[in-house]
């Protein structure tokens, strides 16, 4: 008679591990699963308080949940794991989901919720915090800027961040500073700086393996030769852009690139893809709801209408895109901006003296 096999013995510790590891595998490609092994993870991690797996528990579910649209339990699961990791002591991750819990609400255009995020990853980067969170709060601070139409105090705080890059070992933190770097440059006509920028962010690819940010580098890349009169070349970095962005759930990304597809195929003059590809940009746009992405949609449509001779449907493309644009308007107000933008000064002048 053989000798009985020894118990079976389980380190549920390995096990949330390992779950959590594939959370992050599946993070861009099926976000609903991912979120739900983190959960999974979390429950069991503060089971067994095992406090280091659950605030990375909270972090992942934080970033899955922040992969889909009308998700806003990854605004509550960042906000769980900054608290666990601030207890913990755990300055990086900490850093990582204050940022999340920032962008949740800038992604939602509620900007003033995200400031206090970004203020406060500067803050404590700028007193005792890793050199992470000084770069993500002056890229937060650039971000707002941005939304505030303040392109010398956008450019000043982009420069600030810039400067911590030797300092970041996270090679995808360091990739998305030089895409959203490159974006401001595209953006201000600088499309040298834009080029230099982009070029960095790729000499960083074949040791990052997977980044969420790629796709971003063909798109910029795309738009850029668009302006330079090389839309065929154009168009295929936009098809790359979707290819990678219909992997991941980034449903921005995927409404950005199909109107990019739809003006560069006006400009090949094929109206035909253009609609296509534009309709369904509008679907997308209308799903996430973005009325600024709308507003571009019923632009480029009205001209694909115009293309094929459809004089019925580009005025009723115009006449929603002009409508959107004067909801938008009303909603902005120049002495606002104004305002904003000292108030913001103010703050970040405050922090950096206190150094």
């Amino acid at each position: 008679m053989s000798a009985p096999l020894p118990l079976r013995t389980f380190n549920l510790r390995a096990e949330i591990d390992q779950t959590l590891a594939v959370a992050v595998t599946l993070m861009y490609s099926h976000s609903l699963e991912a979120a739900a092994l983190a959960g999974q993870a979390q429950q069991r991690a503060s089971a067994l308080h095992y406090r280091e797996g659950e605030a990375r528990a909270w972090l992942i579910r934080a970033r899955a949940a922040h992969a889909l649209p009308h998700r806003d339990d990854a605004y509550t699961a960042s906000l769980a794991a900054t608290a666990l990791a601030d207890s913990l002591g755990d300055t990086l991750l900490w850093s990582e989901a204050t940022h999340i819990a920032a962008e949740s609400q800038y992604g939602a255009g509620h900007y003033q919720q995200a400031e206090p995020h970004w203020l406060a990853l500067l803050a404590r980067g700028l007193a005792d915090g890793p050199p992470l969170a000084r770069l993500l709060g002056y890229l937060g601070m650039a971000k707002l800027y941005f939304m505030l139409d303040a392109p010398v105090q956008t450019a000043a705080m982009f420069a600030r961040a810039r400067r911590e890059l030797p300092q970041i070992e996270r090679l995808d933190y360091r990739f998305g500073l030089h895409i959203n770097i490159a974006a401001y440059h595209y953006r201000g006509g600088d499309d040298a700086a834009a080029v230099a920028e982009l070029a960095e962010a790729e000499a960083l690819l074949s040791r990052l393996g997977f980044c969420e940010f790629e796709a971003e580098l063909y798109y910029y890349r795309g738009y850029l030769l668009k302006r330079q009169g090389k839309p065929a070349e154009a168009r295929q970095q936009f098809e790359r852009s979707l290819s990678l962005n219909g992997s991941a759930n980034n449903h921005w990304g995927k409404v950005v690139n199909l109107i990019a597809l739809g003006e560069t195929c006006l400009a090949l003059a094929e109206p035909h893809a253009a609609d296509h590809y534009l309709r369904r940009a509008l679907e997308g746009a209308k799903w996430i709801p973005s009325p600024y992405l709308q507003a571009q949609c019923h632009s480029v449509l009205a001209q694909a209408s115009a293309a094929v001779g459809d004089t019925q449907a580009e005025f009723a493309h115009w006449q929603r895109h002009f409508a959107i644009l004067e909801t938008l308007q009303h909603r902005d107000s120049a002495a606002d901006r104004v305002e904003a933008i000292a108030q913001l000064s103010a703050k970040i002048a405050a922090l950096e003296a206190a150094v």
